[in-house]
């Protein structure tokens, strides 16, 4: 038995697990101390509004993008490029992973053709890396800040590091009903 796509589309509430804790360690990360996420990090009830439906193993279920942390992570370096979408996938999963959620993970790229993030005044990471050339060849993990996507740098010519919000994303362990028609973006489990 599932939900109707209707009721999956409203906003949720999801419940901050508590006493739950991640360290990134300077060569995980790139910044030479040691970094620390918590549930403390996200209020007692995080709100979620829908993001789109996921399709695993003929099945669907509804994907919802969270508030962001009350905390900046920082990378640097061709370590901090390197591991970036993991880490902040990683603090996802141990944060949030817990009965009636089948996936928790950090917001991407392809997850943004899926909700009016332009209209937002939030900054946060997307765990999806980026080279590019101005002058300089920069490596970096887009993110978005006040509604732009832009490039939080890691290295260039230079030893360079940026720090932005973590912006979960949950997808629930309740499948879906009523999906013929839907004609929104699918996410990525």
């Amino acid at each position: 038995m599932g939900i109707p796509i209707a009721k999956a589309m409203e906003p949720i509430i999801i419940q901050n697990p508590g006493k739950r804790h991640y360290k990134i360690k300077p060569e995980e990360s790139g910044i030479n101390y040691n970094q620390f996420f918590s549930s403390k990090n996200f209020p007692a009830e995080i709100k979620g509004d829908f993001l789109g439906l996921v399709k695993e193993k003929g099945k669907i279920y509804p994907a919802y993008v969270l508030e962001i942390s009350g905390k900046k992570l920082w990378l640097s370096g061709k370590i901090g490029y390197d591991k970036g979408p993991s880490i902040m996938d990683n603090i996802c999963h141990e944060l949030f992973a817990q009965d009636g959620i089948l996936k928790s993970r950090s917001i991407k790229m392809t997850d943004l053709g899926a909700f009016h993030y332009e209209k937002e005044k939030l900054i946060y990471w997307l765990a999806s890396r980026v080279e590019m050339s101005r002058g300089d060849y920069i490596h970096g993990e887009y993110c978005v800040d006040d509604g732009v996507i832009r490039v939080g740098r890691c290295f260039d010519n230079n030893y360079i590091y940026d720090g932005y919000y973590i912006r979960p994303v949950v997808i629930l362990a309740c499948t879906v009903t009523g999906t013929k028609g839907y004609n929104r973006s699918w996410v990525e489990l």
